[in-house]
């Protein structure tokens, strides 16, 4: 993950669904509340760069911006885009821009 402090400040990648309140409290140790996120970037669709997306999104309402074909995968809620179990990380659907 990176965090871009900024006046709209922007998250690159939310690390695994399982992480996403220590990916919260590291945001807040560098000074930016999650509710203040203006946008998710994802690098690309693997569990380990996108499973905090869902609830980053459901509690503080951040848009998530991703490559056109993965966003297409992910807004039709297509049941394979979604799929990590085998890694024991699945992703919960979100929506992206």
């Amino acid at each position: 993950m990176i965090l871009i402090k900024d006046q709209l400040p922007i998250l690159i990648d939310t690390g695994f669904g399982s992480d996403v309140k220590d990916t919260e409290l590291l945001i807040k140790e560098e000074g930016v509340s999650p509710e203040e996120l203006h946008l998710i970037v994802n690098t690309h669709y693997h569990s380990d760069h996108v499973g905090g997306n869902y609830q980053l999104q459901k509690n503080y309402g951040v848009k998530i911006a991703a490559h056109k074909w993965e966003a297409d995968l992910i807004n039709s809620c297509d049941t394979e885009a979604c799929g990590s179990e085998w890694l024991d990380q699945p992703v919960e659907p979100y929506g992206s821009i």
